[in-house]
């Protein structure tokens, strides 16, 4: 599976699930990801100490993680 920086398991989800459809910005490459079906990797814990402001990776990011 694909870890946040938090150490939690990522989800697949679509980016309209996520922070009320707005543009979100892969934590990693600094992609932005606009389109409302495309998917991301989310961690649920939204905000912790980790990342105030919530986690996402790009698709591409995160599934380096699972090679």
């Amino acid at each position: 599976s694909v870890k946040c920086k938090c150490g939690k398991d990522m989800e697949q989800v679509e980016m309209k699930e996520c922070y009320n459809g707005s543009t979100i910005e892969c934590d990693e490459c600094g992609k932005s990801i606009q389109e409302a079906t495309q998917m991301v990797y989310h961690c649920m814990d939204t905000k912790n100490k980790t990342h105030a402001d919530g986690y996402d990776l790009c698709v591409e990011c995160g599934d380096k993680q699972l090679r």
